[in-house]
């Protein structure tokens, strides 16, 4: 494994899902790859969804309306459409709202998605990590956490469930912190909220404090992230302000009529829940045989491992599994708190999750 991760031209990937790179260095056709790189729904699209997009052709010559997609929301999750906002991903987001609300000083829990930090460096604004505890399943440090807030901090950014770990802070205490600390936004990242099992309790909650900003994706539950759909809720004070300062057409108008009848299927994501659980069981079943690695739990149909060994590379096993297994993974070398000992995969079927866990087993994790 060491000469193969030792080729000085293994590509570093921003993201997951990144196949054609991947690929390219594998040398091999992107559909031959397995790819547990990506954090989205093992069970794939809604089944109806092929045969709706060979009925769009119609709509490319109208101009999108996102109001019809925002109602759509607004009866969907019983929230005042006024306050519901849809862009192009969830990314968008992520550098929109630094952007027009521009904090002095940010707050990021971690570890978390890297593209945060990415976003807050472009804009050059403030910001700061603050990092669970790995012994405690990566805990919130209270103590210093309440600290921080009463510091000058004027933005605190939340993924839950946290990406890539997989856990779920708890929303009792997140509200405390919402009521105790009016000043300050919170702006909870609840892009896999779709993917979650059911103990982990969604923000979305109305009336919206006022200083509460949530972000919702389609890409994950459905598996759609090439849509490039997401959402917001902000609090109505804040609404009108974010709209105006969108784009004119933010979102087109096949993303619009897709995600009206992806919500028209929202039971997929229940259905999926169910099937997901036991993939998960099964998995963490089978990976009790590794010994080489430490598991974290995870309320997503995706795992964290950390690799044991004094000389493991989560570097070199990706490139080892691209190589040998054509098999693509996720590593968390550029994470704030985790670095190269860490990587993420995301569940595929039985049968493929089989062939990753046979493939580390036989792996040469040491030098």
């Amino acid at each position: 494994m060491n000469s193969t991760a030792a080729n000085l031209n293994f590509p570093v990937f921003d993201h997951g899902g990144e196949l054609e790179q991947a690929a390219n260095w594998a040398q091999c056709d992107p559909r031959d790859l397995l790819d547990f790189s990506n954090l989205l729904n093992p069970q794939g699209p809604p089944p109806p969804l092929a045969n709706f997009l060979k009925t769009l052709t119609p709509q490319i010559v109208a101009h999108p309306r996102a109001f019809k997609l925002e109602q759509a929301l607004s009866r969907h999750y019983k929230f005042p459409a006024e306050q519901i906002l849809v862009g192009p991903g969830s990314t968008a987001f992520i550098r929109f709202l630094p952007q027009i609300l521009q904090p002095q000083k940010v707050l990021i829990l971690g570890p978390t998605y890297s593209d945060y930090a990415r976003a807050l460096q472009t804009l050059n604004i403030s910001f700061e990590f603050l990092l669970g505890i790995e012994q405690e399943h990566w805990a919130i440090p209270y103590f210093e956490f309440e600290q921080k807030l009463n510091a000058g901090i004027q933005l605190v950014w939340i993924t839950r469930p946290n990406n890539p770990l997989g856990h779920c802070y708890p929303k009792t205490i997140i509200d405390t912190w919402i009521q105790q600390y009016p000043q300050i936004y919170f702006l909870i990242d609840e892009t896999c909220f779709d993917l979650a099992d059911t103990s982990c309790e969604s923000m979305l909650q109305y009336p919206l404090p006022p200083n509460l900003i949530i972000l919702r994706s389609f890409s994950k539950g459905y598996c759609v992230p090439g849509l490039r759909l997401g959402w917001l809720v902000v609090p109505d004070w804040l609404a009108g302000t974010l709209k105006q300062s969108q784009e004119p057409w933010p979102i087109s108008t096949l993303a619009i009529e897709l995600g009206r009848f992806l919500l028209e299927h929202c039971a997929w994501i229940k259905d999926s829940q169910s099937l997901n659980h036991a993939l998960q069981l099964d998995f963490e079943k089978k990976c009790a045989q590794l010994s080489g690695f430490k598991i974290a739990p995870s309320v997503l149909p995706a795992f964290t491992f950390q690799g044991l060994a004094p000389s493991f590379s989560a570097q070199k096993l990706q490139a080892w599994l691209l190589k040998e297994k054509k098999m693509f993974i996720r590593v968390l070398s550029f994470h704030p708190g985790l670095g190269d000992r860490y990587f993420r995969i995301g569940l595929q079927s039985n049968a493929q999750n089989d062939l990753l866990v046979h493939a580390l087993q036989t792996a040469e994790l040491y030098d």
